[in-house]
């Protein structure tokens, strides 16, 4: 459960650096919408990542930060297909 846990976790940590990138490198004012809702959904990764990493603590195990996943990789094709 803890390994898997980890995973989620690690997920969380992906998107959250993937929605802040992607906000701030967003310019011109047609964009600024999109970006500002970028900021929104980091915080709400953020959110989700706290609760994932209380539970692997309820569980006696120990968060993880990202591990074996390339940048970008899903997240990066996603996130901007607009």
């Amino acid at each position: 459960m803890i390994e898997l846990l980890n995973e989620d976790l690690s997920r969380e940590y992906q998107a959250i650096i993937a929605y802040v990138v992607y906000s701030q490198v967003l310019k011109g004012a047609a964009y600024m919408t999109i970006a500002k809702e970028l900021e929104v959904h980091a915080g709400e990764e953020l959110a989700l990542a706290i609760e994932i990493a209380k539970q692997i603590d309820y569980l006696g195990g120990h968060g993880h930060a990202l591990r074996g996943r390339e940048p970008g990789s899903k997240i990066a094709r996603g996130v901007l297909a607009v």
